[in-house]
């Protein structure tokens, strides 16, 4: 591989990407996107450790990591289209999506995680079931979205589900975990969801009546990050802030095309387009390529 990350921050600390990224169906039909001149095709989810100085790349052919001012380079020695990629701790990797042509595993992966850093990965739920778009994690609580049943699921053990709503959906949200109350007594807590149609949608939990955030602009990628504090991305990749709990929404700048993924943390913006790695230091305002 020939990408390397021309990080120039050696000042603010660097932190955090997390995953996700829309494509047809199961992202090996439907019509040809934009992809980037790195080998790594669609970028479907982001992690990142080190302090920011290492990013993994969950991506259409393969998982990857890329370190500042190094190449890129594969992790592990297959070529899977990882969907969906959650990076819940260094020794707790989650993905999903679609094994390589080698290989005999079912076409939807389900749930796989990863204790070696992602060099190699085991089928934890299920495989032949579920094909994960979006991940996320609040405490025990794993909450996604699984594209080929057009379902919400969560899950406290990795091994059983339920569903919280079915349709077609994009990205899910979940609310900080120290925020969350319902977590002390182990239920699930808030989280959000955009829909197709790029609607915002407020899920009280694991039960509950879920309601329309009818303030929210049209959404594709949200992230959650403290209490009061909704960042989004629309279809287009312009960038909205809600300093509310999301009453209130302002435009930002945009990350320059069509949004992938958006982790937002307390130093940096991270977003991803069809074809670059972004970040912005002034919560949205611009944006430059980092990869």
């Amino acid at each position: 591989m020939s990408l390397v990350l021309p990080w120039v921050l050696p000042v603010l600390f660097v932190a955090g990407v997390g995953a996700f990224v829309a494509l047809d169906g199961d992202g090996r039909d439907g019509a040809a996107e934009p992809v980037p001149s790195n080998g790594m095709g669609h970028i479907h989810g982001l992690g990142v450790a080190d302090q920011g100085q290492t990013i993994y790349i969950g991506a259409h052919t393969g998982f990857f990591r890329a370190s500042a001012g190094e190449p890129t380079e594969r992790v592990g020695d297959t070529w899977q289209d990882t969907m969906a990629f959650l990076r819940v701790s260094e020794g707790d990797f989650l993905a999903s999506g679609h094994p390589d042509l080698t290989s005999d595993l079912p076409t939807h992966l389900g749930l796989v995680g990863s204790t070696d850093q992602g060099r190699t990965w085991e089928l934890l739920s299920l495989a032949g079931e579920a094909d994960f778009h979006a991940l996320e994690s609040a405490g025990r609580w794993v909450v996604g979205y699984d594209s080929h049943g057009e379902r919400i699921l969560a899950s406290k053990d990795r091994q059983t589900w339920t569903t919280i709503d079915d349709g077609p959906m994009l990205d899910v949200a979940v609310a900080p975990v120290n925020t969350a109350a319902k977590l002390d007594q182990g239920e699930l807590g808030a989280f959000l969801a955009t829909t197709a149609t790029g609607e915002v949608v407020r899920y009280p939990g694991a039960s509950g009546q879920p309601r329309p955030l009818t303030t929210a602009p049209t959404l594709a990628l949200l992230d959650w990050p403290t209490p009061e504090l909704l960042v989004g991305v629309d279809p287009q990749g312009t960038v909205y802030l809600s300093r509310t709990g999301g009453r209130d929404w302002e435009s930002r700048g945009s990350i320059g095309g069509s949004p992938g993924a958006l982790e937002v943390t307390a130093n940096a913006w991270y977003a991803a387009t069809a074809t670059n790695v972004v970040v912005s230091l002034d919560q949205g305002q611009t944006w430059s390529v980092i990869a």
